[in-house]
């Protein structure tokens, strides 16, 4: 399998001007709403940031990729890396910590399907120090509004990146289908299946968009409390269809094959997310890390590729240390240079 998207983001090559995302040629690629009191930026390890000036940030606020990017495709997967610096204390389904828009009515983005992350005061005001967080998927082109069409917990912590999709499909029955989404290294699941998932049937669901996706914050919106969230995304990548069922086929695989460690392993819960989410592909001998690795990482997932495996109650150092004295002297001349031991 191999799923290819048709549009991708890093947005490390690109810079805010006012409310625009541009390229150095000075072409827009995300359009900013015209937002008092935002705080938005192109961070210098290459994230989208969205943020609020405290209480200064007095709506809500969008960024939406240009409609011509997405190739006439209205049904399709957006996958993307989610990471929130601070999530403020917004209170409720209007005020969100976050939304991702995959479709909008009109170009002011006020009428659209919402995947929103927002906190609650299940015991109201005179609780307020109680709170929690919660996912919603909502339609404001209708009546009914900010009212969640589904619901579903899944807590994210601060400073932590979160690997993110959602799904929009145009059905052959006229209607419209989304599904969400969501895990991280901090969540070990086998479980392949959304977090949320919406069929709407209505009269007033959305066929076409009149933007590209979008992401989003909430404000102040004069309710007496409240600062704004700042959150980061990257990594956004665009299927068609066709492309993200490939690629659905091949995480589903890989979400099968697990890292041979014990629960007790500091590596045991990122070894198996990279598994997943297929950063290291062990059934094509293929290694794609996303940051740096230490010489005993590295060295422990080339044996892991090669079928030797920890036994249980073995920690990394003692896993990996035979193979590496095993070395001839050249070998091993060259990674002491380098950057062994691994604790240094």
């Amino acid at each position: 399998y191999q799923g290819i998207p048709f549009f991708e983001e890093k947005c490390d090559d690109k810079h805010f001007v006012g409310y625009d995302v541009i390229d150095k040629d000075g072409y827009a690629y995300w359009q900013g709403s015209s937002t008092m009191g935002a705080d938005n930026e192109i961070t210098n390890s290459g994230y989208l940031q969205l943020g609020g000036n405290e209480q200064y940030l007095t709506e809500n606020q969008q960024i939406a990729l240009r409609k011509s990017f997405m190739q006439k495709n209205e049904s399709f997967a957006m996958t993307f890396t989610v990471n929130i610096q601070s999530m403020g204390n917004e209170g409720d389904e209007d005020r969100v910590i976050f939304r991702v828009i995959p479709r909008t009515a009109d170009r002011d983005i006020t009428k659209y399907y919402a995947i929103n992350y927002f906190m609650v005061i299940p015991l109201g005001g005179y609780y307020a120090n109680l709170a929690r967080c919660k996912w919603s998927i909502t339609n404001t082109n209708a009546p009914t509004s900010s009212e969640p069409l589904a619901e579903a917990y899944f807590l994210l912590k601060e400073n932590v990146d979160y690997n993110a999709k959602v799904v929009i499909e145009n059905l052959d029955d006229g209607n419209v289908h989304i599904e969400f989404y969501i895990d991280g290294a901090d969540h070990l699941t086998e479980n392949t299946q959304p977090l949320m998932e919406y069929t709407d049937t209505s009269e007033y669901k959305i066929m076409e968009s009149a933007e590209g996706p979008a992401f989003g914050n909430s404000g102040y919106l004069h309710f007496g409390w409240g600062v704004a969230s700042r959150v980061l995304f990257d990594d956004v990548k665009i299927y068609d269809i066709e492309n993200y069922n490939l690629k659905k086929m091949e995480l589903e695989e890989y979400s099968k094959t697990h890292a041979n460690l014990t629960e007790s392993n500091d590596n045991y819960y990122q070894m198996n997310y990279l598994i997943k989410n297929g950063i290291i592909k062990p059934d094509q001998r293929n290694l794609n890390f996303a940051d740096n690795v230490s010489v005993e990482q590295f060295l422990a997932t080339a044996m892991y590729l090669n079928d030797k495996h920890m036994v249980l109650g073995q920690n990394l150092t003692d896993y990996v240390m035979p193979e590496y004295e095993g070395f001839n002297d050249r070998v091993l001349a060259n990674a002491t240079r380098c950057c062994w031991p691994p604790d240094n």
